[in-house]
């Protein structure tokens, strides 16, 4: 399991509690690398949680890998630790571009739990995005900062913690070193548990969509190798279906993108709608565009060869992936060619 640290004393009243957020923190990096499990921060920076998790899992005998998820800067963190513990601790460095705000969704992915403890703007926004990405987070507010307002918003997932429910409110008052060992079977039972699971995730919508996906490839494959007759209704065929495939390409590279994004069905409606009115536009354009210069349709009528079939079928498919895929894109394309050419249309009826 990896956990995630996020954490420092950047509020009000942290120098007051300095000494006590460094021995806490301490205690949880050795905790957390007896009970074998893997780290990921992001900064050694004496006001952060990171560092001091850090020294306390050093401190524990044993290989171990901790992970270093942060932006590219003049100089790596952990250099120091990772010279003087060669052989034995494995410092794994994934550096990114862009700021700290662009690294956040990283870092939660790159971990099973978030811890939050103490913390300012940069902690809060973990702890507000890693349950939406479907990490558990345990925020300890005994330090007060971002964990202590986080736990207001999270204290009705706790609840569902059973028999360590009762012990919750031990994270609420000043650390104790058994502290630690509770956060553990906290992070533990709320994998168990999924407790962070919220009403309406469910895997319902994403298997739905793999099946139509695969329905479709199939639907698609038989047209091509056996179209039915006639042909121009397999051409057609091919174009709606190709349609719907571009739509389920152009969803499936969203939620590769943006992992925050949830299949919803009336958007996945109103796409399939749009992409397949966007691709009988594209075809009409092409069948007008063979019409003009053969003079007769003769090109979709002569297709007993298969070849020949299979030719014009693979320009009606890629016109539906593209009416389907680039919506936004072929919908501008449209209108600017509509623009320009009923004009002329109109001029020559005159």
């Amino acid at each position: 399991m990896k956990v995630l640290i996020v954490g420092s004393l950047h509020f009000e009243d942290a120098e007051a509690k300095r000494d006590a957020f460094i021995t806490a923190c301490r205690d949880l990096g050795r905790a957390l690398a007896r009970a074998g499990l893997e780290l990921v921060v992001g900064s050694e920076s004496p006001n952060t949680a990171d560092k001091y998790v850090v020294e306390g899992a050093i401190e524990v005998p044993g290989s171990r890998k901790i992970v270093v998820l942060r932006p590219e800067g003049k100089e790596a963190p952990f250099l120091k630790e990772r010279e003087a513990n060669q052989g034995r601790i494995e410092f794994i460095y994934q550096l990114m571009k862009g700021p700290w705000t662009s690294v956040r969704v990283p870092q939660v992915l790159a971990a099973d739990v978030v811890i939050v403890i103490g913390g300012g703007r940069g902690a809060a926004q973990i702890g507000d995005v890693a349950p939406a990405l479907g990490r558990p987070v345990l925020a300890i507010p005994s330090f007060g900062g971002a964990a202590n307002d986080l736990w207001q918003t999270l204290e009705p997932f706790y609840k569902q913690l059973g028999s360590l429910q009762q012990k919750l409110g031990n994270l609420r008052v000043a650390w104790q070193p058994d502290n630690a060992d509770l956060v553990i079977q906290i992070l533990r039972e709320s994998l168990r548990l999924r407790v962070f699971r919220r009403e309406g995730d469910s895997m319902t919508p994403q298997i739905g969509f793999v099946a139509t996906v695969l329905f479709l490839l199939g639907m698609w494959v038989w047209v091509f190798a056996s179209p039915p007759s006639p042909k121009v209704i397999a051409f057609f065929s091919l174009l709606g279906i190709s349609a719907f495939l571009g739509t389920g390409l152009r969803n499936a590279l969203g939620l590769l993108s943006d992992p925050t994004r949830r299949l919803s069905l009336n958007n996945m409606l109103s796409e399939v709608i749009a992409g397949l009115l966007l691709a009988f536009s594209l075809a009409v354009i092409y069948l007008i565009g063979a019409f003009t210069i053969t003079g007769k349709f003769e090109f979709i009528s002569s297709t007993a060869k298969t070849e020949d079939f299979q030719r014009i079928a693979l320009a009606m498919t890629v016109l539906g992936l593209t009416g389907g895929w680039l919506i936004e894109r072929v919908a501008e394309n449209l209108r600017q060619w509509f623009a320009d050419q009923l004009p002329n249309q109109t001029s020559s009826a005159k």
